[in-house]
């Protein structure tokens, strides 16, 4: 993998030794070592330190010209190793992703129809298609991976704005939504509220972390009202966040790749331009 990168390397430092004297100054010994020290690591397959050693370089000795020039010349190839390994450790995670996807799509049912703007997905398991006529709380994912919460009360005019999860002293919120008639609206004795994903994400969390704890639910608003979580809901929430992850975390993977495959093509043009160059 790194035979290429191995030559220029060891060649390139054979050669600068061979032309330093034992006067250098102690800056430019330690602007040598730092150089030399990059190489090693990059030849040892680690060439994120080593890259990072050149920048400790560039940082700490700027009137050192000759290791600056010298350390210009061999970060393409740093760069193309590192992205190469990057780019590896990027398409296990989303294998890995994908894998995960793939059990968890077999415990999520499609909920879709001509009155739903968009179709999402729920816990197939704990769905109850009545939960508007319900009390209680309903995890969803949007088609883009987004996990949101929907809080129903019925026949109590609890006016409620939000809800709230404890286990083993402590607790997460979501909410407070206002009453606006979207997000927060009352119709026929029901009170529907529809949560944002930021804090629907950090309910999915906290319910994951206290995974095997009984958990509380309650419904805050001009009334309260409280009731005990059932571990087929509390696996419904789970299911949900961890079905929303992999679907967000695959789409931020597959942006990194994007941005390694970009910084490996401009490495390599460096690269060649370097080589070209030198040829002259």
């Amino acid at each position: 993998m790194y035979n290429a990168a191995t030559k220029f390397i060891a060649g390139a430092l054979c050669v600068l030794a061979i032309t330093s004297c034992n006067s250098e100054s102690e800056s430019a010994r330690a602007a040598r070592l730092l150089y030399e020290e990059a190489g090693k690591a990059n030849i040892a397959g680690e060439p994120v330190r080593a890259i990072a050693l050149l920048d400790s370089l560039k940082n700490a000795y700027p009137a050192e010209t000759e290791w600056q020039r010298a350390s210009m010349k061999l970060r393409p190839t740093l760069i193309i190793n590192a992205s190469d390994q990057q780019i590896r450790a990027v398409d296990d995670s989303l294998l890995v992703l994908e894998q995960e996807h793939n059990s968890l799509q077999s415990k999520m049912k499609v909920i879709s129809n001509a009155q739903l703007v968009e179709p999402y997905y729920v816990d197939a398991a704990s769905y109850d298609p009545q939960f508007m006529n319900s009390t209680g709380i309903q995890p969803r994912v949007s088609t883009i991976g987004q996990m949101y919460f929907l809080s129903s009360a019925n026949g109590g005019a609890l006016k409620h704005t939000g809800f709230t999860i404890s286990c083993d002293g402590e607790s997460v919120q979501g909410g407070p939504i206002a009453y606006d008639g979207e997000l927060n609206y009352r119709i026929d004795g029901s009170e529907i509220v529809t949560y944002p994903a930021e804090q629907s994400d950090a309910v999915g969390a906290f319910v994951k972390a206290h995974k095997g704890s009984p958990m509380t639910l309650t419904l805050t608003g001009a009334k309260n009202k409280t009731m005990k979580l059932t571990p087929k809901q509390i696996d419904a929430i789970i299911n949900c966040y961890d079905y929303s992850h992999t679907i967000m975390d695959a789409r931020q993977l597959a942006f990194e790749k994007e941005r390694l495959n970009r910084q490996l093509e401009i490495a390599r043009s460096q690269a060649e331009r370097l080589a070209t160059q030198s040829g002259d």
